[in-house]
């Protein structure tokens, strides 16, 4: 496990990056939220440097225009694994974001609930334009 660790790792920003917790686990990896020097947080994606691990980066570029994806600001590499440091979403996923504002008894709007379909097929959109399936949306 990685928690704890300093990563020296070689980027585009030359940024050394503290692992503080995992996030999740997947198919192909972990997650973890990584901070850098100035305290900025983000998630690095850790994966194993196999041609399944292309499929992922390649989405991620594909898909980076759009609004409402999830932002991919660098990939760096050692022998066995890719590391994709990714923007943090900080609520988690739309599951975890629900349960949340339930167990606060916040009430969704239907303007809100709007928003955010509204923005989340936006993102299926254009995932679709570029021949994109994700199972991650």
């Amino acid at each position: 496990m990685l928690v704890g660790l300093l990563l020296g790792l070689t980027s585009g920003s030359d940024s050394t990056l503290t692992v503080h917790s995992l996030l999740g686990e997947g198919k192909y990896g972990r997650v973890y939220l990584v901070k850098n020097e100035t305290g900025q947080r983000f998630a690095l994606k850790v994966i194993s440097a196999t041609g399944d691990s292309c499929n992922e980066i390649e989405s991620m570029e594909e898909t980076k225009k759009c609004p409402f994806t999830l932002k991919l600001y660098d990939i760096f590499e050692d022998s066995k694994h890719i590391f994709l440091l990714c923007e943090l979403c900080p609520y988690g996923n739309l599951e975890a974001y629900f349960r949340k504002v339930c167990l606060e008894e916040w009430t969704f709007t239907e303007e809100m609930l709007n928003r955010i379909f509204g923005c989340m097929l936006t993102a299926l959109k254009c995932a679709h334009e570029h021949g994109l399936q994700h199972c991650d949306l």
